[in-house]
């Protein structure tokens, strides 16, 4: 019976099951055992016993000398009693084993020797593979590989093969030549001889571990494929290339020495190592071997180094790179020393033709005659931490004493110190550069760039140069573009800095330095300069320029200080040849010493802006401009220069241009493109002046202007921008009067004035400014006017929040909570507006009125208060039209919306009269009227007050396909019942002397209507498609304080008069209009 467990059968163990199983193991065949046949003993002759063996036997050899030619045609082993004492000896009269056939042989503990043959393998010929085990190959010759040819994979342990030779004119293998896979382990290989691979020839892969290549001639190793070499020493081998390993395949080498080996023909290549694809060298040692090119290795493929260290090695042929290493492809180094390296062209110690990679690297005492001391890069470079010590390129006009680079190069956390050359003392870059967190101390050379020479745009971070010397550019020679972040610059002789294109630098220290114009920075182009300190540096010629720094051309200088530089006829901190650009900056006690000299502490040929928080402090120059000396503009007031002083024009300042700011101060500017604290192609004025906060990067941010401003009494407070305002740009007109203006702020549009033309105000005082985007607090393009003003909480986000324009008008003003978000929210326009004695309070917007829009409109007397409309959709909120609405007495009260008027939003034509709606809201549709797609309109003396919506009218809304006409109107409720009072959506009605009262519907329709003398009273329906009879009423509002709303009336009303036909003169709170026999009905008049 079977039963399932898991996926395993079980059977029961019945005696018939029992006995088949006896009778399956019976009929198996019994394995055949190898014999082990001893010479002397079982046979008389070595060859005696191969003959007498079958395959997989063994043979023992007791000890002896054995003169041996034998043959072995089957698998064997051969085992001896050890290499002293088992000695196979040719007679040096032929082979000693021949294996002609595939067939592998295992041979142990024996001696081969004195083998000799004109073909191959004078010790042995194997035709498969091999196995050496503890066993001496010595002193074979044959014409190629005089001690073991091998066809097949080749093992050997324990072993020694030395003295062997092969004899044709180009033989290969000395010691070994094999075909096939080897692996070596625990063996030496010495003093083997032949044209290639003087010690051993593969053209397979080869693994030696513990292995001991030694005076191997024509080379230690010559292989074609994969070589593996593993805790083994390569000493004292030559060869024409590749001395010590030549490898036309990968190359791997761990915790080995590759130690005195030298490569011989002119120009040969790798002195210990000649690999013609990759080499990975790990954790090893390479040391005093020599070369043509290359001196310790060459490689055709990328070459890895980790640990280790290189030292003694030379390349010697005329042009030769790379004294201890020379890569075809790229080179990478982690972790490894090279010291005493050289080469007597290029690269002391390492070259590499493809991107050359150091990391953790330490290069010392190495030389090269014509570039590059420690290192040469043709493709690029990158340094990543190590130090570069007393490296050295000796040579006339030698490049970079310990580097020499093309292409673009890195270098991170290294140190280069005690370099020398003619050229770059510590690195020359040929193409780009960028340096981080790295130290240049002593180096020196001849003619440029005591640390660094740098022939294309370079980039320095946190980079240190210190006692550096030279002629020109004692810390740098650059003869591009130069960007310098962070650094310290101290005691370089030569200048610190020389700089050929535009210097972009920021947060740097220069402090003792020396030079012949600009001790610490000569730029011949651009100077960006931020952050900085320059402190007693010393341009030192006859007549210098820039004690500090030089510009040819313009420049900007943000956030630095000058204290106690010193130069000789202009500029004792700072000397400018174009436009310069000073914010939040200190000059303090700095001097230009000789008669007549300019600008103690700036001089500038062209436009000086002073802007910011900027001390001039302490300077002296004994001809003009203490603190400051321009042939241009400068422009400005107030600033803050102090305690300047000069022997000829200007102790604090001298200029020949345009601004005027005059009190000043300006603080905290800050400009990319326009203002930022003043800036002006024509006009400006200020007089009080303060501007406070400033920015910019591009337009006002404190002014900026090109024609036109004039502000008087001043402030403009926290300022900003990024595009227009944020506190000024102008561009033509604008004037102001009574002053503040207060928080600015922009990133688009005005966020505290803008202009583009027109403008005025008077009375000012705008409070919290913003924008990104149109007004928050003005704007203009054209018109505006105001009057009196105060806007307060501004902002915008696009379009009003404290005006925009395009026209306007305004008068008694007052805007209160403004905000925007897109349109009105305390104002927007875009043509006409007017509005009067104004005051519009909590104003927002999100899309459209909030407090004002605009498109003709023109309001009276106004006040709309707790406005709104807040976006997704919205629309009215207190305002909107877009072209046209009249309205005159106004209010609107609780305005709001987010869909869709909550107070107006019209469109068309429309006209309103005396007004009211009181508690506006919405939340999509009327809510205190919303006409929309064109129409005429009209009302007349209007309250609706508690209006309401939440999805269609409740105080109008009719999608106006035109008509509309309410006249005296009222519709009111207080909001038990609301709903509706009139809806209509899209034309006509038509109503006359309306109330409806207090509503669920009151009239709807869908289009068209009529009604006449009208009342409603308590609705909860008063209609839907609308029927009302013939001239209307049903009743009460005698009114007089339904929920103190009050809308007057009372004594015995319906509704008073009975009004009717009308040219309504006056009332909602015009008063007479008749009072008495007829009018009344609605929007009030009874007395």
């Amino acid at each position: 019976m079977a039963k399932r467990a898991g996926s395993i059968l079980l059977i029961a163990a019945t005696p018939l099951f029992l006995l088949a199983l006896t009778l399956l193991a019976l009929a198996r065949p019994k394995p055949v055992l190898a014999a082990t046949l001893t010479v002397g003993i079982d046979c008389a002759t070595l060859q005696a016993c191969i003959t007498a063996a079958a395959a997989g036997d063994q043979i023992e050899v007791p000890a002896g000398t054995y003169t041996v030619h034998a043959t072995i045609n089957k698998a064997l082993t051969i085992h001896g009693a050890g290499p002293a004492a088992t000695i196979l000896d040719g007679g040096n009269s032929g082979r000693v084993l021949d294996i002609p056939i595939a067939v592998p042989v295992t041979l142990a503990n024996l001696t081969i020797q004195n083998g000799n043959t004109s073909g191959h393998g004078g010790g042995v010929y194997a035709g498969a593979s091999l196995t050496l085990q503890n066993v001496v190959v010595r002193q074979n010759q044959a014409a190629n590989a005089g001690g073991l040819w091998v066809e097949g994979a080749l093992t050997i342990t324990d072993s020694q093969i030395s003295q062997n030779q092969c004899t044709d004119t180009d033989c290969a293998g000395g010691g070994i030549y094999v075909r096939d896979t080897t692996v070596i382990t625990d063996t030496d290989i010495l003093s083997n001889t032949a044209a290639m691979g003087g010690g051993m020839l593969a053209t397979a892969p080869v693994t030696l571990q513990n292995v001991l290549l030694q005076n191997n001639h024509g080379g230690g190793l010559n292989g074609a494929a994969t070589l593996l070499l593993i805790d083994s020493q390569v000493i004292s081998n030559t060869a024409p290339d590749g001395g010590g390993l030549r490898n036309g395949g990968n190359t791997v080498i761990l915790n080995s020495e590759l130690r005195e080996n030298s490569c011989t023909d002119n120009g040969c290549r790798g002195g210990a190592l000649h690999a013609l694809s990759t080499a990975t060298i790990s954790n090893s040692l390479v040391i005093s071997n020599a070369g043509g090119v290359g001196g310790g290795v060459w490689a055709n493929g990328a070459i890895q180094v980790t640990g280790g260290g290189f030292s003694g090695n030379q390349c010697l042929a005329a042009g030769c790179i790379g004294g201890a290493i020379y890569s075809n492809n790229t080179l990478t180094t982690m972790g490894t020393t090279f010291s005493g390296n050289s080469s007597v062209s290029d690269g002391g110690a390492v070259g590499s033709v493809g991107l050359l990679t150091l990391e953790g690297s330490d290069f010392s005492g190495n030389q090269a005659a014509d570039s590059a001391g420690a290192a040469w890069a043709f493709a690029g470079l990158v340094v990543t931490g190590g130090n570069f010590t007393d490296n050295h390129c000796t040579a006339m006009d030698c490049l970079g004493g310990a580097i020499e680079a093309s292409g673009h190069s890195t270098i991170d956390g290294a140190a280069f110190s005690q370099n020398s050359a003619w050229f770059g003392g510590g690195a020359v870059a040929g193409d780009t550069f960028v340096i981080s967190q790295t130290t240049f101390v002593g180096n020196e050379v001849t003619f440029n760039g005591g640390g660094l020479y740098a022939a294309g745009d370079s980039v320095l971070f946190e980079v240190d140069f210190s006692s550096n010397q030279a002629t020109t550019g004692g810390g740098v020679y650059a003869t591009d573009g130069l960007e310098v972040h962070g650094g310290q610059y101290n005691g370089n002789v030569g200048s610190a800095i020389n700089v050929g294109g535009a210097l972009i630098l920021d947060g740097a220290s220069f402090a003792g330095n020396v030079g012949p114009e600009g001790a610490a920075i000569r730029a011949n182009h651009t100077a960006a300069i931020t952050g900085a300190s320059f402190t007693e540096n010393r341009c030192s010629s006859s007549a210098c320029r820039g004690g500090a720094v030089f510009v040819s051309v313009a420049g900007t200088i943000s956030g630095t200080t000058f204290v106690g530089n010193s130069a000789e006829f202009a500029g004792g901190g700072l000397w400018a040849n174009g436009g310069l650009v000073v914010t939040n900056s200190e000059f303090v006690g700095n001097d230009c010493e000789l008669d007549d000299c300019l600008g103690g502490g700036i001089y500038s040929n062209s436009l000086v802006q002073i802007i910011g928080t900027t001390l001039i402090s302490g300077n002296l120059a004994l001809g003009d401009g203490g603190g400051v000396y321009t042939f241009a503009a400068l422009e400005l007031t107030g600033t803050t220069l102090r305690g300047n002083s000069a022997g000829n024009n200007g102790g604090g300042a001298w200029a020949n241009g345009n601004i005027t700011a005059v009190a000043s101060q300006v603080i905290s500017n800050v400009t990319v493109v326009r203002g930022g604290g003043l800036y002006a192609v024509g006009a400006v004025s200020l007089q009080a002046s303060a501007v406070l906060s400033n920015s910019a990067a591009f337009d006002g941010g404190g002014i900026a202007a090109q024609s036109d401003l004039l502000f008087t009494d001043s402030t403009l407070s926290g300022n900003a921008s990024a595009t227009l305002g944020g506190g000024a740009w102008i561009n033509g007109a604008v004037s102001l009067m009574g002053g503040q203006v207060n928080q600015n702020q922009s990133q688009g549009s005005a966020g505290g004035i803008a202009g583009e033309s027109n403008g005025s105000v008077q009375g000012t005082t705008f409070a919290l400014n913003n924008a990104v985007g149109s007004g928050g607090a003005l704007s203009f393009n054209g018109t505006a006017v105001i009057t009196s003003a105060v806007f307060l909480d501004n902002q915008a986000g696009s379009h009003g929040g404290g005006l925009a324009a395009d026209s306007a008008v305004i008068s008694g003003t007052t805007f209160t909570g403004n905000q925007a978000g897109d349109t009105g929210g305390g104002v927007s326009v875009a043509l006409a507006l007017d509005l009067t004695n104004s005051e519009f309070a909590e104003n927002q917007a999100g899309f459209s009125g909030g407090g004002a829009r605009g498109a003709a409109v023109t309001v009276h007397d106004t006040i709309f208060t707790e406005n709104s409309c807040q976006g997704s959709p919205c629309v009215g909120g207190a305002l909107a039209s877009s072209s046209s609405l009249l309205v005159r007495r106004s209010s609107f009260a609780g305005n709001n919306s987010t869909g869709i008027a909550g107070a107006i939003y019209i469109v068309g034509p429309a006209d309103i009269a005396q007004t009211r709606f009181l508690q506006n809201e919405a939340s999509i549709s009327g809510g205190a009227t919303y006409h929309d797609i064109l129409g005429m309109a009209s009302y007349e003396n209007v309250l609706f007050d508690s209006n309401e919506a939440a999805i269609s009218g409740a105080g109008i809304y009719l999608n106006n396909n035109a008509v509309t006409t309410l006249n005296h109107v009222d519709l009111v409720t207080r909001l038990a019942r609301t709903g509706e009072a009139i809806w209509i959506n899209n034309g006509t009605l038509n109503m006359l002397n309306s109330i409806v009262a207090y509503h669920h519907i009151g009239i709807q329709n869908k289009d068209v209507a009529s009604v006449m003398d009208s009342v409603f009273y308590g609705n909860d329906i008063h209609s839907v498609g609308i029927t009302l009879g013939p001239s209307n009423h049903w009743l009460n509002p005698r009114f007089v304080a339904p929920g103190a709303g009050d809308y007057r009336i009372s004594p015995g009303s319906v509704v008073i008069d009975n009004a009717q036909l009308t040219a309504v003169t006056v009332d909602i709170d015009g008063k007479p209009r008749p009072f008495g026999e007829a009018a009344d009905i609605g929007a009030i008049e009874s007395p």
